[in-house]
Order: structure tokens, then C-alpha cells, then sequence
């Protein structure tokens, strides 16, 4: 594969820490299915793919961001081999260089909202698994 994009698409003007998960969705450059919680949502990657996270409001007409802080090993085997990823300049990226066939990490993903200039901090827990 390579290299893999994951977009966290945030419906910025309706989101609150009480409904994060009904104001969010996924999607890959892989076109993995996107699910109806998205903490279901799974990318598959191969290993020594590199995967970057991106944020993106879903009405670009509000002139709102979202920036991704920072990735999070949270359970299962991790795949980069750290327990976290920093953030830079609103997005993230990691190289799957741990793992094998059939492995899950899920991981914990820290994003900022900002919306008429107040910014807040959220969290969604999505997972990676590596292809056999």
C-alpha cells in the first residue's frame, strides 16, 4: 500500500464532549468501509506503510479547523512501536514498523475543534490492523 490517509471528517457546529461520536466520521485513502460509530472504524495497512491523520470540518463553509494532536497507543499491539505520535501542524504521522498479519491497535486520537475562535479538545478511539 504505502502510504495511507486517514481523514477525521467533524461536524464542527454541532460537536460537544457529550456527542463526539454522533458529530464524527471516518475515511481512508484505502476506501476501507466507513462505519456508523467510528470508533468501529478500521484501516488496514500493510507493514512499513506510513499512515498520516488529518482532520477536516464537513462544511467547509464555516471556516472552521480541526487538527489532529496527537495518536495514542491505547490496546492491542502496537504498531508503531511507541505510545504516542505528536502532532505537527494539525496532522500526524506514523510508520507501521511492528505487527504482523491480522494485528489490532486500537489507538486513541486527541483533535482540536476551533470554532469562531474558541478551540476545544476531543478524543475518539478508532483501530489499525495490518493486512496478512
Amino acid at each position: 500500500m504505502g502510504n495511507v490517509t486517514i481523514t477525521l471528517h467533524v461536524n464542527t457546529a454541532n460537536i460537544s464532549p457529550g456527542n463526539v461520536n454522533a458529530n464524527c466520521h471516518f475515511t481512508d485513502s484505502n476506501n476501507d468501509p466507513t462505519t456508523a460509530n467510528p470508533e468501529d472504524f478500521q484501516t488496514n495497512c500493510d507493514l512499513n506503510d506510513v499512515l498520516t491523520w488529518e482532520g477536516v470540518p464537513t462544511d467547509s463553509s464555516l471556516h472552521d479547523s480541526v487538527s489532529i494532536t496527537k495518536i495514542a497507543y491505547k490496546s492491542g499491539t502496537n504498531l508503531f512501536g511507541k505510545s504516542s505520535l505528536p502532532g505537527h501542524n494539525g496532522t500526524v504521522t506514523g510508520t507501521v514498523d511492528h505487527g504482523t498479519g491480522g494485528d489490532i491497535q486500537i489507538y486513541g486520537m486527541n483533535f482540536d475543534v476551533t470554532r469562531n475562535g474558541t478551540t476545544k479538545s476531543y478524543r475518539i478511539d478508532p483501530k489499525i490492523r495490518v493486512n496478512n
